[in-house]
């Protein structure tokens, strides 16, 4: 082999080895982006699946770690969802998200105090990050931490003021704080950015009737019923309407 056709093989050679990482980069995109898909749909085996293919091609993928984990949380496997996690934390520290995701998990199984600290972990990496400012509310809302529950929707609210979740839940400490004016002030919020939101319906309808507004009331709780309430909550206000009709 002569100089010149040497000197060809290798360019050719070092522009392959050049190419391979995002090749495979790619590759593993579009399987993380297509279990996305899945996901999204509700297909979490599948969508599973496409994330095993993912980690498999790029081991170092967090992404593809992250969201896999909220596919077992979606399944109810919560360890494995924390395994996620922990992996996708310990490929990039700085993914805010695995920090949220992973407090969400702890919230769920009841350790607040590791669900708030993974809180403030993803807020440390991203003070913009609305979601987790709610999230953490939602922690303080359970350790009956008003005040700090308040002002962490109040900050959600600044970065994000359509932000509807942040509204409700702010409202649901309005409401256990017996301040009904201002719960209903938070649900009408909510319900603007969200109209199809039927738990709001009801919390709102809940407020009402606290208020001695009885026919605001059925209505609401009424609209909460077409929108389709969970199980627990359909129990709750039928037995509401049965007693304001009769």
């Amino acid at each position: 082999m002569n100089k010149k056709t040497l000197f060809a093989f290798l360019i050719l050679y070092l522009s392959l080895v050049s190419c391979n990482p995002s090749q495979v980069e790619q590759e593993a995109v579009a399987h993380h982006n297509r279990g996305i898909e899945y996901l999204y749909n509700g297909d979490l085996e599948r969508a599973i699946s496409k994330f095993n293919q993912a980690i498999e091609i790029d081991p170092q993928h967090a992404k593809a770690y992250n969201i896999r984990g909220v596919a077992y949380f979606d399944m109810g496997e919560y360890d494995q969802a924390i395994a996620d996690y922990d992996r996708a934390i310990e490929i990039n520290p700085k993914l805010a998200d695995a920090y949220d995701n992973r407090g969400i998990v702890y919230f769920k199984m009841g350790d607040l105090d590791r669900a708030i600290a993974d809180y403030d972990r993803a807020i440390k990496i991203d003070p913009q990050f609305a979601m987790a400012y709610t999230n953490r509310g939602n922690a303080y809302l359970n350790k009956d931490d008003y005040d700090k529950a308040i002002a962490d929707y109040d900050r959600a609210i600044e970065i994000d003021p359509q932000f509807a979740l942040a509204y409700g839940n702010r409202g649901i400490v309005h409401f256990s704080k017996g301040e009904y004016d201002q719960a209903i002030a938070d649900y009408d919020k909510s319900i603007t950015y969200n109209p199809g939101g039927a738990a709001t319906y009801w919390l709102r309808g809940e407020s009402l009737l606290e208020i001695g507004e009885k026919q605001r009331a059925m209505s609401d709780l009424e609209i909460a019923l077409e929108l389709g309430l969970p199980a627990e909550l359909q129990e709750r206000a039928g037995e509401l309407l049965d007693g304001l009709s009769q």
